[in-house]
C-alpha cells in the first residue's frame, strides 16, 4: 500500500485580550478541546501540529495514544507539538515508539507546561483509522419509544378476535347452506 502523507493542523489560538495581574492569564488549567483529523487507512502517516490555547513554553511535551505513553516531543519556539503517527496495521501505531492502534478513532493527547496558564495543560486530537471490511460504528438513531409487548398485546387481541369472526361467519354460512340443501 502506498505511503499516503497528510499533514494537518490544529492551531488553537490564545486569547487576544491583555492578560493582566495573578494568576497569570485568563487560560483554564487544564485545556482539552479536540480536533479530528480524518481518516486513515493502514500505511498512511499522519502529521499533528498542536498548539495549546495556553501555549506550551517548555521545552518538551508528553505524549499519550490511546491511554498509552508514547514518549516525549520537543515544543517548538512558537508553541507547537508536531507528533507524527505512522499506521503500520490495524493495531499498531508507530510514533517512536510503537503503540497499540484500533479501527476506528484514535486519541493523541499531548500534555506541557504553559507559563501563561501557570501549570501543565492538555491538548487532544483525534483521528480515524479506516479499515478495509471493518465496518464503523453504528451512531445511535434518535426516535421514537421502542414497541413493545404492550403494542403486541393490543393488536394480538384484534387479530384474535377477527379470526375468532371469520369462523363465526364460516359456521354461519355452512349451516345456511345444509338449511337450503335439505329443504
Amino acid at each position: 500500500m502506498a505511503l499516503v502523507g497528510a499533514t494537518l493542523s490544529l492551531l488553537v489560538s490564545p486569547p487576544a485580550a491583555a492578560q493582566v495581574g495573578y494568576p497569570p492569564g485568563a487560560c483554564t488549567a487544564t485545556v482539552a478541546s479536540s480536533g479530528d483529523f480524518g481518516a486513515f487507512p493502514v500505511g498512511s502517516t499522519v502529521t499533528l501540529t498542536i498548539r495549546a490555547v495556553c501555549t506550551f513554553t517548555d521545552t518538551t511535551a508528553t505524549v499519550v495514544v490511546n491511554g498509552q505513553a508514547a514518549g516525549t516531543k520537543p515544543i517548538a519556539p512558537d508553541g507547537t507539538v508536531v507528533v507524527t503517527v505512522t499506521i503500520l496495521s490495524p493495531t499498531e501505531l508507530s510514533v517512536n515508539p510503537v503503540v497499540r492502534g484500533q479501527c476506528g478513532t484514535n486519541t493523541v493527547s499531548v500534555t506541557g507546561f504553559s507559563a501563561s496558564a501557570g501549570t501543565t495543560v492538555t491538548q487532544t486530537a483525534t483521528f480515524t483509522l479506516a479499515c478495509p471490511g471493518v465496518r464503523p460504528a453504528a451512531r445511535p438513531v434518535r426516535g421514537r419509544v421502542a414497541f413493545t409487548g404492550d403494542n403486541i398485546a393490543r393488536w394480538s387481541a384484534v387479530a384474535l378476535f377477527l379470526v375468532a369472526l371469520g369462523g363465526g361467519l364460516v359456521m354461519l354460512d355452512r349451516r345456511r347452506a345444509r338449511a337450503r340443501s335439505e329443504g
